[in-house]
């Protein structure tokens, strides 16, 4: 296939248990990628009991693709900040070791790249979602943009963005609202952005992490602190100057 894009790609792919998933979301991504310049995959085992990090070393001979094994989990917010850190491309992006989006979803994010300095993916399928996870993420979603003033549709899908852009960032929070902090941060600074709409896949006996109360709890704290640093702080500041 023809590397039409001149521009190097680093992807974190964050994993705890997801041996029946992971080799399907690597092959997903190697696939999807093949027109970039070069790509790398970091794999971020944070903390896994199965063979996941077995797993993903059958694609070391596939790919450029590096392990980081933790030995306990540090949280997803923690493993994504990790693989951005170790990332060498020009780009970055963060896909779920869970297998929940297809190649086609990828690609349409991928392809949107130098349209703007971040693509923010949001999922054009919620509909599809188990009612509770639908209530809350509309919830949080409005909460976000009620406080900080914002417009966007979601915080937590994959987002396309330059290595220039993380590397502005001290991201504290290691929680499932480590997007939501990026985002905020980076679009406080005047970043520009383009949302592009996918089909997330959502399967019944799938669970979800993210409401457990450890979760929870780190979401409410990074909003707090955001809305005091971004809100209060800030304008503190600006006051003063």
């Amino acid at each position: 296939m023809k590397k039409d894009i001149p521009h190097t790609l680093s992807i974190t792919v964050p994993a705890l248990n997801e041996e029946a998933n992971l080799g399907a979301t690597l092959e997903m991504l190697i696939q999807s990628s093949k027109n970039w310049k070069s790509v790398e995959i970091i794999v971020i085992d944070d903390g896994s009991t199965d063979k996941t990090s077995e797993i993903a070393y059958q694609y070391a001979s596939k790919c450029d693709l590096r392990v980081i094994r933790h030995k306990t989990p540090f949280g997803r917010g923690y493993s994504i900040n990790e693989g951005f850190t170790e990332s060498k491309g020009d780009f970055l992006i963060c896909f779920n070791g869970k297998k929940d989006t297809t190649q086609s979803q990828v690609e349409k994010i991928l392809n949107k790249v130098n349209q703007a300095e971040l693509i923010i993916s949001y999922q054009d399928n919620t509909a599809d979602r188990p009612l509770i996870r639908r209530v809350l993420s509309r919830l949080y979603t409005g909460i976000i943009n009620l406080f900080f003033n914002k417009r966007l549709k979601y915080y937590n899908g994959s987002i396309l963005l330059k290595q220039r852009c993380f590397k502005k960032l001290d991201i504290k929070t290691s929680s499932y609202a480590y997007e939501t902090e990026m985002l905020l941060n980076l679009l406080e600074c005047g970043t520009s952005y383009i949302e592009v709409p996918v089909i997330d896949i959502f399967e019944d006996d799938r669970s979800t992490r993210s409401l457990k109360i450890r979760n929870i709890l780190g979401v409410v704290f990074t909003f707090l602190r955001m809305f005091f640093e971004i809100k209060i702080l800030s304008n503190k500041t600006r006051q003063t100057n």
